[in-house]
C-alpha cells in the first residue's frame, strides 16, 4: 500500500472519547449552525501530555488565523481536553475544530492563537524525516523487507536548524533541518527553548535535598554516574574482599553499570534487561587496549584477566547487534508514516497482572557461548562470570525471578532503573540480600496503588523516596557526587 494511502487508511485518529462537557459544547456548536464551525489544519510542532485527559499541542497552521486581537498568525496553541493518541507527534499533519481560549496573563509573552478542542484528527502521519537520527543508511540496512521506502519522502528535516535558532547563519551544505522559517517561528522556537531551560532549572531546584553535601560546582557529569556508583558499591559492600560475588544489575540498560562492575572491578555480574547489550565507543576502546596489553606473554595477571572479561562483553554485544539495531529502528519510526504494527510496542509498561505470564515468560541468556580466547586460556575457568538475561524483572515469583534465585546474587543494584526500582528492593528484602538503588522516575500513572505515609498518592520524586524508605527500617540513604538524581537508597 502506498504511504499516502496508508496514512489515509489510518486517519482519523481521535483524541479520545468525549466527556459530558464536550458533548454539551458540541450541541451548542451544532445549534449555532454548521457554517460557524472553524477548522484548522497544520503541522504539529510540539506535544506536551499532562495526563490522560489534558494535552497541549502546538500547531503550525497552513493558513493564517486572525486572533481576537486582530493579529494574523500561523502559530496555534491547542488545549485538548481528551486523550491524545501517540500518532499525534511532531511532524504529523492534523485538523481540528476549535473554540477560543481565554489567555492567562503569564502566557502573554507567547504570541499566537490560543484555542481548545476535544477532537483532533490525523490527516497525514509524521514523516520519518521528522525523526532526528533515523538516517537513510540505518533504515535501509536494518528495517524489515518491504516495510520502509526511504525514497518515499525527500522533504527537508522537520526541526528548525539549531544554528539558525542561535542567531547565526548555517554554513553546513548537508544540513537537512529547516531554514525557510519566518521571524514568528524563530521567535516562538527561541521562546520555547528559553522556557524549557527555565522549567528544567526549576525542577532541579525543587528536587534539591538539604541533605546532599555535594555542591553543583563539585559534581561530575551524568556520564560518569555508573563509574561512581560502581566504585561506591565495591567499597561499601566490600565486594573485592568476598569470594564468588555476583552482582545482579536489574534494568541496567545497555550495560554501562555492569561493564564497570565486571571489566573494571572484576566482579561477577548478571544483567537483567530486555534491551540488547551495546558497547559504547569508549568501552570498545577499553576492550581494544586491554587486548593489546593483556594478550602479551609477560602481561600483568590483573590486566590479562580484565582482557578476558572484556572479550566476554565483545562476544555478547556482537551476538545481539543485529537484533539491537532492528529494535532501535522500530523505536525511531514508531507512529510515523512508515511504521507497521510491529513498531508500536515502545511505550513504558506496568507490571503484568497475569500470573501465568509471569511464570511462563520466556527469556534469552547471552553470551550463548564463551569466546575462544577465554575457553583456551588456562585461567578462563577463574574469570568472573557475566550473563545477560534479556527480560523484564517484576518479581521473584516469575520465570526470571526463579533464574535469579538459582544464581544466588550477593547484591542487587539499580541505577535509574525506572519501573523496576521498587521490584529490586522487594526482591532484595525477600531474598535477604543487600541492595543499592538510585531512584529516578516515579511513574505515578503506572503504579496508582502506591501511597505515602499520610495516605496520599506517590506522585513526586520526594514522595517516591519516602515510599521506598518506608519498606524497611534499615534502609539508609546517601548522595553521590554527580549531576542529576544522585540519591542512593541501600541496605547492607
Amino acid at each position: 500500500m502506498p504511504h499516502a494511502a496508508a496514512a489515509r487508511a489510518r486517519a482519523p485518529a481521535r483524541c479520545g472519547r468525549r466527556g459530558p462537557g464536550a458533548v454539551r459544547r458540541a450541541r451548542a456548536r451544532a445549534s449555532a449552525g454548521a457554517a460557524s464551525t472553524s477548522v484548522v489544519e497544520g503541522v504539529v510542532t510540539r506535544v506536551a501530555r499532562m495526563g490522560k485527559r489534558l494535552t497541549f499541542v502546538d500547531v503550525r497552521a497552513r493558513e493564517q488565523l486572525r486572533t481576537r486581537d486582530g493579529e494574523e498568525t500561523s502559530t496555534v496553541f491547542v488545549k485538548c481536553a481528551a486523550q491524545v493518541p501517540p500518532v499525534i507527534r511532531p511532524g504529523a499533519v492534523v485538523e481540528f475544530e476549535y473554540e477560543w481560549e481565554t489567555r492567562r496573563a503569564k502566557s502573554g509573552t507567547r504570541s499566537g492563537a490560543y484555542v481548545s478542542t476535544t477532537e483532533m484528527r490525523v490527516v497525514e502521519l509524521a514523516p520519518v524525516t521528522s525523526v532526528a537520527n533515523a538516517t537513510s543508511e540505518m533504515l535501509e540496512k536494518f528495517a524489515g523487507v518491504g516495510l520502509i521506502d526511504t525514497t518515499a519522502r525527500r522533504s527537508k528535516g522537520f526541526g528548525i536548524c539549531k544554528v539558525l535558532l542561535g542567531g547565526d547563519v548555517c554554513s553546513d551544505p548537508n544540513c537537512d533541518k529547516r531554514h525557510d522559517v519566518n521571524e514568528e517561528e524563530l521567535s516562538q522556537a527561541r521562546e520555547s527553548r528559553k522556557r524549557a531551560r527555565e522549567r528544567s532549572k526549576m525542577a532541579i531546584e525543587r528536587e534539591r535535598s538539604d541533605n546532599d553535601p555535594h555542591g553543583d560546582a563539585n559534581k561530575e557529569a551524568k556520564c560518569v554516574s555508573d563509574r561512581l556508583f560502581a566504585e561506591w558499591c565495591v567499597e561499601t559492600f566490600k565486594l573485592k574482599e568476598r569470594r564468588e560475588v555476583v552482582v545482579a544489575d536489574i534494568a541496567g540498560g545497555a550495560g554501562a553499570l555492569s561493564f564497570e562492575f565486571h571489566v573494571n572491578h572484576g566482579v561477577g555480574v548478571v544483567l537483567i534487561e530486555p534491551r540488547c547489550v551495546a558497547l559504547t565507543p569508549r568501552q570498545r576502546a577499553t576492550a581494544k587496549n586491554l587486548r593489546r596489553r593483556g594478550a602479551r606473554n609477560d602481561a600483568n595477571p590483573d590486566v590479562a584477566d580484565a582482557w578476558l572479561r572484556s572479550e566476554i562483553w565483545v562476544k555478547c554485544a556482537d551476538e545481539q547487534n543485529e537484533k539491537r539495531m532492528h529494535e532501535h529502528v522500530q523505536r525511531l519510526v514508531a507512529y510515523t508514516e512508515i511504521a507497521s504494527s510491529k513498531d508500536i510496542n515502545v511505550s513504558a509498561s506496568a507490571p503484568p497482572t497475569d500470573v501465568v505470564t509471569l511464570h511462563e515468560a520466556p527469556f534469552d541468556e547471552f553470551p550463548t557461548e564463551l569466546p575462544r580466547t577465554v575457553v583456551k586460556s588456562p585461567f578462563g575457568a577463574e574469570i568472573a562470570p557475566f550473563t545477560h538475561i534479556r527480560s523484564e524483572f517484576w518479581t521473584t515469583d516469575s520465570s526470571v525471578g526463579a533464574r535469579l534465585r538459582e544464581m544466588r546474587p550477593s547484591l542487587l543494584v539499580g541505577m535509574h532503573s525506572d519501573q523496576a526500582t521498587e521490584a529490586i528492593i522487594d526482591a532484595a528484602l525477600e531474598l535477604d540480600v543487600p541492595f543499592a538503588v538510585v531512584p529516578c522516575c516515579t511513574f505515578p500513572e503506572l503504579f496508582p496503588h502506591r501511597r505515602t505515609a499520610l495516605g496520599g498518592p506517590v506522585a513526586s520524586y520526594a514522595d517516591f523516596i519516602e515510599y521506598l524508605r518506608g519498606k524497611h527500617p534499615s534502609i539508609r540513604s546517601t548522595f553521590l557526587p554527580f549531576k542529576g538524581r544522585n540519591q542512593v537508597l541501600y541496605k547492607t
